[in-house]
C-alpha cells in the first residue's frame, strides 16, 4: 500500500492518512451544519442584528442607491448634498383648543425647518405636499442619506443640520408598489421584504424589519402618492392604513414605525378626505424658493462657474458669476419657474453649458430650449466624437407625441415600459424620413442613452420621464400642433388637477386658439385662468373680464389661491393686461372685504397667503410690491421666512421714490426682524441690493460711515449695512424691543464704541468657572467615595438613622433655590438652545409626551421645571416628569454631600450651612446666566454701550 501510494499519487501513508482525517472531519461538518442549517441561519441574522452589520450593510445600499442624483443637463452624476439641493420645508402647526396643547380657545402656528420636521420623532405621521418640483423625493432621498452618514463625515451645511440617527429609513415609491399588491393582506411588508430589504443584501428581512420595529427605528417614507394610477389608488391607500393600523401587520408590530408620505399639491387636494384626519391632522407643504435660498443655490455652484469660465475660450468675454445668473433669471418672465428647485438646476447647467446661452424670457421658450439641447447635446456637428446617429427633430417628434400617448392613458402620467416605446417609435418611423423601419431599437436607445429626458425606474425595463412636467410641457407642446384639437382636449380636462399642468404649458404657447382657449378656462375655472394670463399672449378685451371675474370671485370668498392668480396676472406679457392686473390686486387688497378676512386668510391657509407675499413683492410694480405691508404683520410665526419676500419689495426699482411710507415700513420690520440670528442670516444670504443712495461717490461712503460705523465689522456691501443706511436716509428707528446697536445710536455712542473698547478692561468667567466647575466636582466624587469606603460609619454615625435624610437637605435646598431663581430667569440656557460645556450635567431626559407641544422641552433642567410646571393660568402644577426632574437635581448634589459627611459629626448647623453652600456654589452657580459662554464682566468701561459685542440681538451684526 505504501508503495502504491508513493508511486501513484506520491504520498506517504501518514500524509493519506491526514488527508483522509481531514476530508471526514469536513463532510462531517458540512452535515452537521446542513442538519442544523436552519438554526445555524438563525443565529447568523441575530449575530448580523446584535452586532449591526445588518444596519450597516443596508445603510451601505441605501447610500449607493439614492445618495447620487443624474445630473441630467450635464450628463454626470453628482453627489447628493443638501447643501445644494436642500429645499425648505415650510411645516404649518395648528393647535386649537386643548388638542395640540394650547390654552382653551386659543390657537397658535409655527413652521419649521425640514430637518426638523423629519426628524421630530414625536410626530409619527407626516403628510408633505408640494408643487411639481419643487423636490419631494430629492428631500426624502437626501434626508435618508444624511442619518446613515458614517461616523465622522460632516456632509454640506444643511447636512450639519441632521444628525445621524439609528433610524432606519424605507424609501418607496409608491407607484412601484402600487404595481406590487396583488390584493392579498400585508402587501406594504411583503414589497419592503422583497423589494427593499432583500435588494439590499439583508439576511432575515422579516426578523431586520420586527427589530427596527420593536426599537421605535423604522422611518418609512412613501413617495409620490400622486404618481398612483387611479385604479390602484385604492389598494395603495388601503396597503398604508393596514400598515399604520393599530393591530399591526403580518403579525408585525408596524403601527409603531414613522411614516412620511408625500404628494403633489394639487393632486392631494382631490383626495385630501381619504387622509386628514385619518392619516395625519394636517399637511406640511415645500414652499417655493425665496431669493435668498436661490442665490445661496448659486453660491453652492460657485466652484462650477469658476470651473467654466477657467475652460472658456473667449478670454475677451466677461466672466459668468452667480449674481449674473440670478439677475438675469429675476428679470426673466420665469422668475417664478425659477423658484422650483429642479427648473433652477436645470437653468444652471444650460448656462454653464452653452456659453451663448441668455436665460428665456417666457416659459415656453425656457422648456423648448432645455428639451432641444438635451436632444442636440451629444451631436457635436463636423466632429470625429458624435454619439447621435439620428436627426434632433426625429427625436424631438418622438417624444412630444410619446409624451401625450403616455399621458393620456388610463394611468395618466405613469411609467412605461421598453416595448411600449418601441411598438410606439415602429409605428412613427413610417412617418419619419430619416429612420429607417429596421432601425426602431436602435433610434429608442439612443434616445434614452443620450438626453437624459428618460430614466430607468426599474430592473424590468420600465422608465418614466426624467420629471413629470417635462413630459407635461411636452404633451402640451404636441396638443398645440393642432391647436383647435388641443384645447378641445383640454377644455374636457380643465377639472383635473393631473393635466392642471399641462392646460397652463398650452395657454403659452403662441397659436390662433390661445385667447378662445383662455376665455374659455375663464368661464369654467376663474383661478386657473388668472394663471394663464401670466404667461399667455391675450388681448385686452379677453383678459378684462377674466380679471374682473377673479376679483368678483376673491371679494365673495377671500382665499390665497384666488389671490394669488390674480397676482400671477401682473406677469402677462402684454403691458395693457399687466396694468389693469395690478390696478385689480390693488382694489382687491385695499377693499374692506379681504383687509376683514386678512387673518382667517392666513390661519385658513398659511402657505398659500407665503405664496401670495412671496408673489407681491417679486412683481417689479412699486405699488403691488407695496400692498406687503398689509399681510406681513399678521405672519408673526413665519418672520424669518419673511425677510427674503420684504426685501426683494424694497429692491423694486422706484420703491421708495413712489411708495415712501411703505418703504419706511418695510425696512422697519427688516431691522426687527434682524435683530434675530435665524433672520439676519436670511438676509445675508438674500441677493445683494446696492441702491443707488450708497453707491453714488459723493454721498454713499459718508451715509454708509455713519450708518455702520465700525471698520473691524461687517463688510460694506453687505445687506445689512444697505438695510442700516436706508433706516439712516428715512430716518428710521426701531420700535421696542430694539437693542443696543440703536441705543448706543441713540445716545450719540455708536461711532465711539469701536475706539473705545480698546480701552476696555474684562474677564469673560466661563472658561475658568468651567475649570474649576469639573475640578471640584472630581474632587467631591473622589472624597466622597473615600469617605463611604473607608469610614462607612459615617452614613449613621451621628444621629443614627436619620443621617441619610439630614444629608440630602443640603442638596434639597440648593436645588430648590435654583428652581426659584429659574422662575425669575436667571438659568444660563434659554429654551430651545443646545447646551455645552458647564452646563452638561444639568442636562435631563423629559418625556416629550408631557410637554406643551407648541415648543419642546428646553435641555436645561432648571429652565425645563420653570417652563413645564407652570400652566396657562400661573398656577403652579406638578406632574411625574416636573417631580422626577426636581429629585434629579437633589441626587446631582450627593457628591458634595458625602464629600462633607465627616462635618456632621461635629456640628449640624455647620454642616447644613457649607453643604448647602457648597452644592449651591459648586454645582449649580455655574448654571445661571452669570457665567453664559457669551458673559462678561467689565472692569473698566469707557462707553456704556460697549457691551453691544455681548448683545444677542447686536453681536451678529458687528462680528464677521
Amino acid at each position: 500500500m505504501d508503495s502504491w501510494l508513493q508511486r501513484e499519487l506520491g504520498l506517504s501513508a501518514d500524509e493519506a492518512g491526514l488527508i483522509l482525517a481531514l476530508a471526514t472531519i469536513a463532510i462531517a461538518f458540512l452535515g452537521f451544519c446542513w442538519r442544523h442549517r436552519r438554526k445555524l441561519t438563525s443565529g447568523a441574522h441575530l449575530f448580523g442584528r446584535v452586532s449591526g452589520s445588518d444596519r450597516r450593510r443596508y445603510g451601505r445600499w441605501f447610500r449607493a442607491r439614492y445618495g447620487k442624483v443624474r445630473n441630467i443637463y450635464l450628463d454626470r452624476d453628482e453627489v447628493l448634498d443638501l447643501s445644494a439641493t436642500y429645499i425648505s420645508l415650510s411645516f404649518q402647526r395648528r393647535a386649537d383648543g386643548g388638542e395640540q396643547g394650547a390654552g382653551q380657545g386659543e390657537s397658535s402656528e409655527r413652521t419649521e425647518a425640514a430637518t426638523t420636521v423629519l426628524a421630530d420623532r414625536a410626530a409619527r405621521r407626516i403628510l408633505v405636499t408640494g408643487d411639481p418640483g419643487t423636490g419631494k423625493s430629492t428631500l426624502l432621498k437626501a434626508y435618508g442619506t444624511a442619518i446613515l452618514r458614517p461616523r465622522g463625515e460632516r456632509g454640506g451645511a444643511d447636512l450639519k443640520l441632521i444628525g445621524r440617527s439609528r433610524d432606519i429609513p424605507l424609501f418607496v415609491p409608491l407607484r412601484f408598489l402600487a404595481r406590487h399588491l396583488d390584493g392579498r393582506p400585508d402587501g406594504l411588508v411583503r414589497y419592503l421584504e422583497s423589494e427593499v430589504l432583500a435588494k439590499a443584501g439583508v439576511a432575515g428581512a422579516r426578523e431586520f424589519l420586527r427589530q427596527a420595529l420593536d426599537d421605535d427605528r423604522c422611518l418609512l417614507l412613501l413617495d409620490g402618492l400622486d404618481e398612483v394610477p387611479d385604479h390602484r389608488y385604492g389598494a395603495v391607500r388601503d396597503a398604508i392604513f393596514e400598515f399604520c393600523d393599530d393591530g399591526g401587520s403580518a403579525g408585525l408590530p408596524t403601527q409603531r414605525a414613522r411614516v412620511v408620505l408625500t404628494c403633489r399639491r394639487q393632486n392631494f387636494k382631490r383626495i385630501q378626505p381619504d387622509w386628514i384626519p385619518a392619516f395625519a391632522v394636517q399637511a406640511h407643504a415645500l414652499a417655493p424658493l425665496q431669493d435668498a435660498e436661490i442665490f445661496m443655490f448659486l453660491r453652492h455652484r460657485e466652484s462650477e462657474f469658476v470651473r467654466v469660465n477657467a475652460l472658456s475660450e473667449d478670454r475677451a468675454a466677461a466672466p459668468r458669476t452667480p449674481k449674473d445668473f440670478f439677475d438675469a433669471a429675476m428679470a426673466s418672465e420665469t422668475a417664478d419657474l425659477h423658484r422650483v428647485p429642479l427648473v433652477l438646476t436645470m437653468s444652471v447647467g444650460l448656462y454653464l453649458s452653452r456659453p451663448a446661452y441668455q436665460i428665456p424670457r417666457s416659459v415656453r421658450e425656457f422648456y423648448r430650449t432645455m428639451i432641444s439641447h438635451l436632444v442636440r447635446r451629444h451631436d457635436f456637428p463636423g466632429s470625429t466624437d458624435r454619439k447621435n446617429r439620428y436627426d434632433a427633430e426625429d427625436k424631438e417628434r418622438f417624444i412630444r407625441e410619446f409624451a401625450l400617448a403616455m399621458a393620456s392613458r388610463d394611468d395618466r402620467f405613469g411609467d412605461f415600459v421598453f416595448d411600449e416605446m418601441l411598438e410606439f417609435a415602429e409605428r412613427l418611423t413610417r412617418r419619419l424620413a430619416r429612420v429607417p423601419d429596421a432601425e426602431s431599437k436602435d433610434f429608442v436607445n439612443e434616445i434614452i442613452d443620450n438626453t437624459g429626458l428618460f430614466s430607468r425606474v426599474s430592473d424590468a425595463e420600465e422608465y418614466a420621464f426624467s420629471h413629470r412636467s417635462i413630459q407635461e410641457h411636452l404633451a402640451a407642446d404636441q396638443l398645440a400642433r393642432d391647436p383647435a384639437a388641443g384645447a378641445a382636449f383640454l377644455l374636457e380636462r380643465v377639472g383635473d388637477s393631473d393635466w392642471r399642468q399641462v392646460v397652463l404649458f398650452f395657454a403659452a404657447f403662441d397659436h390662433d386658439h390661445t385667447e378662445s382657449f383662455v376665455r374659455s378656462v375663464g368661464e369654467r375655472n376663474p383661478e386657473l385662468a388668472g394663471n394663464c394670463l401670466s404667461a399667455g399672449l391675450v388681448s385686452d378685451e379677453v383678459a378684462r373680464p377674466i380679471l374682473d371675474e377673479l376679483l368678483a370671485s376673491v371679494l365673495r370668498e377671500v382665499t390665497a389661491d384666488r389671490l394669488a392668480a390674480l397676482v400671477a396676472a401682473v406677469r402677462a406679457p402684454r403691458e395693457s393686461v399687466r396694468d389693469y392686473a395690478a390696478r385689480k390686486v390693488s382694489e382687491a387688497l385695499t377693499s374692506p372685504v379681504v383687509r376683514e378676512h386678512r387673518g382667517t386668510l392666513i390661519a385658513d391657509d398659511r402657505e398659500g397667503t407665503m405664496r401670495l407675499i412671496q408673489a407681491l413683492a417679486t412683481t417689479n410694480v412699486p405699488s403691488i410690491a407695496a400692498q406687503v405691508v398689509l399681510l406681513a404683520d399678521l405672519v408673526a410665526e413665519d418672520e424669518h421666512r419673511l425677510v427674503g419676500p420684504l426685501w426683494s419689495a424694497l429692491s423694486t426699482p422706484d420703491m421708495v421714490d413712489r411708495q415712501a411710507e411703505a418703504a419706511r415700513i418695510i425696512v422697519l420690520k427688516l431691522l426687527s426682524l434682524a435683530m434675530d440670528p435665524l433672520s439676519f442670516a436670511a438676509l445675508e444670504q438674500a441677493p445683494p441690493h446696492r441702491p443707488a443712495l450708497v453707491t453714488t461717490p459723493v454721498t454713499g461712503p459718508a451715509l454708509l460711515r455713519r450708518a455702520y460705523p465700525f471698520d473691524a465689522g461687517l463688510d460694506r456691501d453687505s445687506n445689512i449695512v444697505t438695510l442700516l443706511a436706508w433706516a439712516e436716509e428715512l430716518e428710521v428707528v426701531p420700535e421696542e424691543p430694539t437693542n443696543r446697536f440703536f441705543e448706543a445710536k441713540e445716545a450719540g455712542m455708536l461711532g465711539r464704541i469701536e475706539q473705545d473698547r480698546r480701552w476696555t478692561l474684562s474677564i469673560a468667567p466661563f472658561r475658568p468657572v468651567r475649570f474649576l466647575f469639573l475640578t471640584v466636582l472630581g474632587a467631591a466624587l473622589l472624597a466622597g467615595a473615600y469617605n463611604v469606603v473607608t469610614d462607612p460609619g459615617l452614613l449613621t454615625r451621628a444621629h443614627g438613622w436619620w443621617t441619610p435624610a439630614l444629608a440630602l437637605v443640603p442638596a434639597a435646598v440648593a436645588v430648590s433655590v435654583a428652581f426659584a431663581l429659574s422662575a425669575f430667569g436667571y438659568s444660563r440656557t434659554a429654551f430651545r438652545v443646545k447646551k455645552t460645556g458647564v452646563a452638561a450635567l444639568c442636562l435631563v431626559y423629559v418625556s416629550p409626551r408631557s410637554v406643551h407641544r407648541e415648543s419642546p422641552p428646553p435641555n436645561n433642567m432648571l429652565t425645563y421645571v420653570n417652563f413645564n410646571g407652570v400652566d396657562y393660568d400661573g398656577e403652579v402644577w406638578f406632574d411625574r416628569d416636573t417631580m422626577l426632574t426636581w429629585l434629579f437635581g437633589v441626587l446631582v448634589g450627593l457628591p458634595y454631600v458625602l464629600a462633607a459627611l465627616p462635618l456632621m459629626d461635629d456640628s449640624l448647623v455647620a454642616f447644613l450651612i457649607g453643604t448647602t453652600a457648597l452644592v449651591w456654589v459648586a454645582f449649580w452657580l455655574p448654571a445661571t446666566r452669570l457665567f453664559n459662554r457669551s458673559r462678561r464682566f467689565y472692569l473698566r468701561k469707557p462707553n456704556p454701550f460697549v457691551d453691544v459685542y455681548e448683545d444677542a440681538r447686536s453681536r451678529h451684526w458687528l462680528v464677521p
